[in-house]
């Protein structure tokens, strides 16, 4: 048994670690230990008994201001349930928000209006107010959920660090990723569904329940939180597709997911972006630029992380020492000093866990041995041996030293994401999300993968989003006409849509 280990980053980093490509593994693994090491935790807290309302009525008109309005069914109409049935529809149509709805929209002085209960902060409206989740146990045990996650997030991890022209700094939170890439999958079908679940280890099923389970399981307080939030985004310039209602249901129980309907244009996208900076808590401005007017919908996830060291920093173990690159440049920065009790030894890589306040949370690094390049560790690394690692520190005193950082990073996943097994989901025609569209002809366009990260003396501070936008793949269904037989036939002016000349054949000379 190791006594007394020394580990000091300032020093051992200088034999040649590099900054510029720690933020990635240093995060991963404290996101990871949320899920093991530190415990996930139970709770009974359960979804409210379902009422009448449900998502069926959810259908928008573009009104001639540029607002939105859900049209409002005839008194008396009923609605139909998933299993067919239907109930008496609530006198109340769900609607968007408007200006003259008290949403959160710029006034010509460029004053705003205050949003009311139900709304965003962004303005833009929750059609989803108002349905309430099916009644759902939450998992006691999420050690099988934890197990199949860490190997999704090593392997997200490994595959994006693949990507030499934009690893340096590199920073993914596969928490964020796979409540998007969840929501999604709910709606897939065939060989597609296999896919993924194949990707997870996982059924659906079974994630859907781990990751409803897991959201259950956030117990913040204000010194050390995390908050997750998912919503789906429907693009009503495209009033004729509209995602199923068992599809919907599904996100609304297992996901908590929150649904809103704006144009996909210049000018609209800013409600989905003041969402996202909202649920990030203002550590990510925005996702999307320049919205795509043919997409379908974009399933979103953000995650926030808050945390205080549990023991605060004195003055005396901040001070400044030498951080060396790869190349052998050096740089002088902040260092953060302390004596650890978590030590981590991961092959001949050692490292160590320091709390958060509360002892939920845990930053987590690991130090590959000298001589070895980082990128060189990374592709060593394992899921099913790091959920082992962080499941069981080892009680030691450890000497350490952090370097002060900020980082912020950006990436598109779809192409990785491919490579990991889920090839289908991107491809127009193979993709099957024919539980998501009646007639799927649906698939996964891009995957937007932003995150943030900022660690001092205080503690850490870490924003993550996923923005999965679907889109139609204008394929049509094969069919067969064989001219083997009597037929009619032209030539046809295609301009004018004229034929120009007709005849039949019945013989074959």
């Amino acid at each position: 048994m190791r006594k007394n280990v020394h580990y000091d980053l300032a020093s051992l980093f200088s034999k040649g670690r590099y900054l510029k490509k720690t933020a990635g593994i240093l995060l991963i693994a404290g996101m990871i230990c949320s899920f093991t090491a530190c415990g996930a935790g139970d709770s009974d807290n359960k979804l409210p008994e379902p009422v009448t309302k449900t998502v069926q009525e959810i259908t928008e008109t573009q009104k001639p201001d540029g607002s939105i309005e859900s049209a409002k069914p005839e008194d008396g109409s009923k609605t139909a349930k998933p299993d067919g049935s239907s109930t008496d529809k609530p006198d109340s149509g769900i609607e968007t928000a408007r200006p003259d709805a008290g949403s959160e929209t710029a006034k010509p002085d460029g004053g705003n209006k205050t949003a009311k209960p139900g709304n965003t902060s962004s303005g833009a409206k929750d059609l989803m107010e108002g349905i309430k989740g099916s009644d759902i146990s939450v998992l006691k045990d999420l050690s099988q959920g934890n197990r199949a996650y860490t190997g999704f997030a090593v392997k997200l991890f490994k595959e994006c660090n693949t990507d030499k022209d934009n690893n340096s700094n590199m920073l993914v939170s596969p928490l964020s990723v796979i409540y998007a890439l969840g929501m999604t999958s709910g709606g897939s079908a065939g060989n597609t569904a296999a896919q993924f679940e194949k990707l997870y280890g996982l059924k659906q099923k079974e994630l859907d329940k781990y990751m409803y389970s897991y959201l259950k399981s956030l117990s913040n307080t204000e010194d050390s939180r995390m908050s997750i939030a998912n919503s789906i985004w429907l693009n009503s310039l495209i009033n004729d597709r509209r995602p199923l209602n068992s599809y919907l249901h599904n996100a609304a129980d297992y996901y908590d997911a929150k649904m809103y309907s704006i144009n996909f244009d210049r000018e609209n996208i800013h409600y989905l972006n003041d969402w996202v900076k909202e649920k990030t808590e203002g550590m990510i401005e925005k996702i999307i630029d320049d919205p795509d007017p043919s997409a379908l919908m974009v399933l979103v996830n953000a995650v926030a992380f808050d945390a205080k060291w549990k023991v605060p920093y004195e003055e005396y173990q901040i001070r400044d020492a030498e951080f060396t690159f790869e190349d052998g440049t050096k740089k002088k920065t902040g260092f953060l000093y302390s004596d650890e009790t978590a030590y981590l030894q991961y092959g001949s890589a050692q490292g160590f866990m320091k709390y958060y306040k509360g002892g939920k949370y845990a930053f987590a690094a690991l130090l590959p041995a000298e001589g070895v390049k980082l990128d060189d560790f990374i592709a060593t690394l394992d899921g099913e041996k790091l959920y082992g690692m962080l499941q069981s520190p080892e009680r030691e005193t450890v000497n350490c030293a952090i370097p002060k950082f900020e980082t912020a990073y950006e990436t598109k996943l779809q192409g990785f994401l491919a490579n990991m097994g889920i090839s289908d989901a991107f491809n127009p025609g193979r993709a099957d999300f024919s539980k998501m569209y009646e007639g799927g002809g649906v698939c996964i366009d891009e995957v937007i993968h932003k995150t943030y990260i900022k660690l001092d003396e205080n503690g850490t501070k870490a924003a993550a989003v996923t923005g999965i936008t679907m889109k139609a793949t204008a394929v049509m269904k094969t069919k067969s006409v064989i001219l083997n037989r009597p037929f009619v036939y032209m030539l046809v002016d295609c301009e004018n849509g004229i034929p120009f000349f007709i005849g039949r054949c019945d013989k074959i000379e």
